[in-house]
């Protein structure tokens, strides 16, 4: 299984920023042809070693082919993976505790999920490596929130009255300081250290406007006159006394600001034109009058209904898809549509929080449905309030690890669907053959053993997967639909 370094740089990217990775994108491709070649000439299966999991974005080419070749000239065993597991995890531990207390608990939880749901350190270890990346991604959002919010708030000015030290910086007693710290200044001016220093306003001194020149005046009529020949072909009669009327008004603007207010006037009178040379429109006679009978009082007077809201959240879900997965592209339509109608409710503009509604509700995968409604009421809700900053970082919100379809258990996406496990199987080996036709090479079972994982569907047997196949096949399913049967049988002997 070769591993794509384009998706594994871009993954980076995301959690850490650009300017923290120490090894970019053209050395990570070396390193890992180097890696490739030297596997084969060890006669190593390349699949046997994590590269991901033991390349580390932060160091050096050299440090991380040094790593590397460790582990090609002896395997770590089941014990060291154990150790490896052990000492990662007691140090994202500690920076949760650090960083993130609110959320310790739930973090504790996903880390014994993790190790219930694997069953090797081998698996535990790359799991909590991903999770590291997912916390460092958690952390970078934060600080940018934090330096948008501190760019906000305007500068203090205050005066040292005490001399102190700060850090490595000293503060000598009448100098001036700006800070946007607004804590910090008051804890300093409750210690008598610093004082607030009164603002200056600034006296604007207004100059008096200057004249259009006789060459930008020349300028705006050529302007005026071209705008008129390429809509119309032709510059209308007595349009030059608009023209006039409207440099007076413009004399003293910018000729850049002179020349949209020109430009608009021409516009003005293309519409115009246009409109005269129009044929007129036929006559339609008025469609008959109905006369309404006033009710008398023994009449029943029909009763107001209450206005339906036009956008909601469905109550199940649009797609078939019976197992843990991102909304389908028109369930993402729905909740966007529900989102916005929330917020013209209360007067709010949507689109300021459109990247957060994609990463908190379009990019997740969900278990069920109810989860997606709860998640969508808790966003609003924060969003609404202002809480936003105290909506739990996205790993948690993400949940971690994903829920197993495992033997007889069933997805509650579809609770009236049996058979989930084969759904998904065919699903997605449509997927993995259209997408290895786009990229021009074959698909392998392996593959979509990955994509079923990612969904939480484990203990899929090759049996399973031809049985499903096979099947679907014979049903003339349609996610099928332009396969054949030898791409499928080419598939299935991978």
């Amino acid at each position: 299984m070769t591993i794509d370094i384009n998706k594994l740089y871009k993954k980076w990217v995301r959690s850490l920023g650009e300017k923290k990775i120490t090894l970019k994108w053209p050395s990570l491709r070396g390193l890992y042809d180097w890696f490739l070649r030297e596997t084969e000439r060890r006669s190593i299966d390349p699949v046997s070693i994590d590269f991901e999991a033991f390349v580390d974005p932060q160091i050096s080419y050299d440090e991380n082919r040094t790593i590397l070749l460790s582990v090609m000239t002896g395997a770590p065993s089941e014990s060291e993976y154990e150790g490896l597991y052990k000492e990662q995890k007691e140090l994202m531990v500690q920076q949760v505790r650090k960083k993130y207390p609110e959320i310790v608990e739930d973090f504790e939880d996903r880390i014994v999920q993790l190790e219930k749901t694997e069953q090797t350190s081998k698996r535990r270890y790359k799991k909590i490596k991903a999770l590291e990346l997912e916390l460092a991604e958690s952390e970078r959002w934060r600080e940018e929130e934090k330096r948008a919010l501190e760019e906000k708030v305007a500068p203090v000015k205050v005066r040292v009255l005490r001399p102190f030290t700060e850090g490595i910086l000293d503060y000598t007693t009448g100098s001036v300081i700006e800070v946007r710290d607004v804590d910090w200044i008051l804890k300093k001016i409750n210690a008598g250290l610093v004082e607030r220093v009164g603002v200056e306003v600034a006296v604007e001194t207004k100059v008096s406007p200057k004249e259009l020149s006789k060459e930008e005046q020349a300028r705006l009529k050529d302007e005026f006159q071209a705008a008129l020949m390429s809509e119309l072909g032709r510059v209308p009669p007595n349009v030059l006394a608009e023209f006039r009327v409207a440099l007076r008004e413009v004399m003293f603007l910018s000729y850049e600001e002179a020349l949209k207010v020109i430009l608009e006037k021409a516009q003005e009178i293309v519409s115009r034109e246009t409109l005269r040379r129009r044929p007129p429109r036929p006559a339609v006679a008025p469609p008959p009058r109905i006369i309404h009978r006033v009710p008398e009082e023994r009449d029943e007077i029909p009763m107001m209904i209450a206005r339906i809201p036009p956008e909601h959240v469905p109550d199940e879900p649009l797609s078939p898809l019976p197992f843990a997965r991102a909304p389908s592209s028109e369930e993402k339509k729905v909740l966007w549509d529900a989102f916005v109608y929330h917020f013209q409710e209360k007067g709010m503009n949507a689109w300021d929080y459109r990247k957060l509604f994609e990463e908190r509700i379009w990019n997740i995968q969900f278990k069920d449905w109810d989860t997606v409604k709860k998640k969508f009421d808790i966003l609003v809700d924060a969003v609404q309030k202002g809480e936003v900053r105290q909506l739990p970082p996205l790993f948690i919100w993400r949940g971690f690890p994903l829920p197993a379809l495992v033997g007889t258990e069933i997805s509650a996406w579809r609770t009236d669907r049996e058979e989930q496990k084969a759904d998904a199987i065919v699903h997605y080996t449509s997927v993995v053959i259209r997408n290895a036709r786009t990229r021009m090479r074959e698909p392998t079972i392996t593959e979509l053993r990955e994509k079923l994982e990612q969904a939480g569907i484990i203990q899929v047997t090759h049996d399973n997967i031809n049985e499903a196949i096979m099947a679907a096949y014979e049903r003339k399913d349609s996610w099928f639909a332009g396969i054949t049967i030898e791409e499928l049988n080419s598939f299935l002997e991978t």
